[in-house]
């Protein structure tokens, strides 16, 4: 029988059924236990969440106001003696600042850090005015104070309200953690380092030494572990990774709540499934408005593991990845918008606003910049579909090759038809799993494209998209088997291919099954 020669064009995007769960290896998809696939979104996430906590724990009054920060006999008396001026003044805004003011010009570098958060948070009875703030936090470093040191440190290296200077405020950051500023100081510090190219080629060898100096402090523990997840500096250990999450998952931290919750729901070679304890510390992550944690919690819904003996909840899915998303979590704004684009998980068609939510995550999450591509392509904006092209391909994903090979293959974006180049996108992209890339590289074997003339190939790069669920894949093999193209010829084997594309659709499978008089 004659072989179907079809150019229906396929433009593949990623998880239009839905993510997989994440494991640590490279893939092209959507992963439960690092959904970003980039170390800088998760770990600055981790880091800034961080930030944001501690500096709502610093300006606590009165408990703050009664660490000493290192300070003398002398100056302990004097804070004392001020807590309890402020205190008595605490129904009274205009009383609290005169206590502030008062005591900050006697020298107090403890004193003069509160006055410094007085002025930053604008909660002790005057308006906010950060560059006083920042001055007073400046005295108080001066005077010898660690948390002013860390603080101002933190600013200065980010410039933060102030021109930056990275290594001076790196400097102050360390001079507190010597001083004994305690497990803060070295997060803090490692933070920096972490985050800083520009500190030199060992930066992530001082973050993690930071880290380890922090002790049994969360935060460090949780980036300790994303240092070992990642290989940042050190050799990938998946063990030490896992290791570190669970202890910083235990104490609470809901970033490694997020991540190793992900790792228990999709199983490590150190960290067996465990999806009632996934389940819970996913959710705790979802309460403490951490979106990796309601990703990997909506990518339990859409498999129906968010329950025991549940359902697939596409609608759930998307209640959680909105939340992420709304927390400016990129592969959750690309769910959302794929899921508005596509009309899944319960939404209504809307490309408008899919489109828009996919410009958002586009710069720094290419499978978005991938759906972008699809979109133009399939509805032949070829000269807009080139440009996001030409984007993606700056940090390609395999879908990035497989629309290049597409658009070269059947005439988009501007290229001509059968543009012989699109051989080697098709290859670059079935070299990192793409399985229409596959489907697409074994027809072409088979018929003679781009040069190519190889039915043993083809067949075999055929048998992995048929294996994968491609459903062309499935039905053109069987008519290879058939035909004995490649190979010997395997008639039994060609009708369970064609029932399986059948199922999926296939119109040209379904014919030959029903003009045969096969069942499907």
């Amino acid at each position: 029988m004659p072989l179907l020669k079809t150019t229906v064009l396929f433009v593949a995007v990623a998880g239009l059924s839905g993510p997989a769960l994440h494991t640590h290896a490279a893939t092209p998809k959507p992963q439960m236990t690092r959904p970003g696939g980039d170390w800088r979104t998760d770990t600055v996430h981790m880091y800034e969440n961080y930030v944001n906590s501690r500096k709502v724990t610093i300006i606590q009054f009165p408990s703050t106001l009664s660490e000493s920060h290192g300070a003398a006999p002398a100056e302990k008396k004097q804070q004392t003696t001020f807590i309890s001026e402020y205190n008595a003044a605490a129904a009274d805004p205009r009383l609290r600042m005169a206590v502030v003011r008062k005591y900050s010009d006697l020298g107090n570098a403890g004193v003069m850090y509160m006055a410094g958060w007085c002025y930053l948070k604008g909660n002790c009875g005057e308006p906010a005015n950060p560059v006083l703030g920042m001055e007073w936090l400046r005295k108080s470093a001066e005077a010898g104070s660690a948390a002013a040191m860390s603080d101002y440190g933190y600013a200065l290296a980010n410039g933060t309200g102030m021109a930056q200077d990275l290594k001076k405020g790196v400097a102050l950051i360390q001079r507190a953690a010597d001083m004994g500023g305690g497990p803060g100081a070295y997060v803090t510090l490692g933070g920096i380092y972490f985050n800083s190219d520009e500190l030199g080629p060992d930066h992530f060898k001082l973050a993690r030494e930071a880290f380890l100096r922090a002790g049994d402090e969360p935060t460090g523990l949780g980036l300790l572990g994303l240092i070992y997840d990642y290989g940042l500096g050190v050799p990938v250990d998946e063990a030490k990774a896992a290791g570190y999450l669970q202890r910083a998952a235990a104490a609470g931290n809901v970033k490694a709540l997020a991540y190793y919750g992900g790792k228990l729901a999709s199983g490590t070679p150190s960290t067996p499934v465990n999806l009632p304890l996934a389940r819970r510390y996913l959710l705790a992550a979802s309460q403490g408005n951490e979106p990796v944690g309601d990703y990997n919690y909506a990518a339990l819904a859409e498999k129906g593991q968010h329950v025991e003996g549940g359902q697939p909840d596409g609608k759930l899915a998307f209640f959680h990845y909105k939340r992420a998303a709304d927390n400016d979590y990129t592969p959750a704004m690309y769910e959302v918008a794929n899921s508005y684009m596509g009309g899944l998980r319960g939404q209504t068609v809307d490309r408008e606003k899919g489109v828009a939510l996919a410009k958002l995550a586009a710069s720094a999450y290419t499978p978005a910049q991938d759906l972008l591509t699809a979109h133009y392509m399939n509805t032949n904006q070829d000269a807009l579909a080139l440009a996001s092209s030409n984007e993606a391909l700056k940090r390609p994903t395999n879908i990035s090759y497989l629309h290049r090979g597409q658009a070269e293959e059947f005439g988009m974006m501007g290229f001509a038809e059968d543009t012989p180049t699109a051989a080697s996108w098709y290859q670059k992209a079935a070299a990192d799993g793409s399985d229409q890339a596959h489907w697409r590289l074994g027809f072409a074997y088979i018929e003679g494209k781009f040069g190519l003339k190889n039915a043993a190939e083809g067949r075999r790069h055929l048998q992995i998209a048929a294996d994968a669920g491609v459903h062309q894949a499935q039905s053109f093999l069987g008519q290879v088997l058939l035909a004995g193209i490649g190979g010997p010829r395997d008639k039994p084997q060609a009708v369970v291919l064609f029932r399986k594309a059948a199922a999926q659709g296939n119109k040209f499978a379904a014919k030959y099954l029903a003009e045969n008089g096969l069942a499907l």
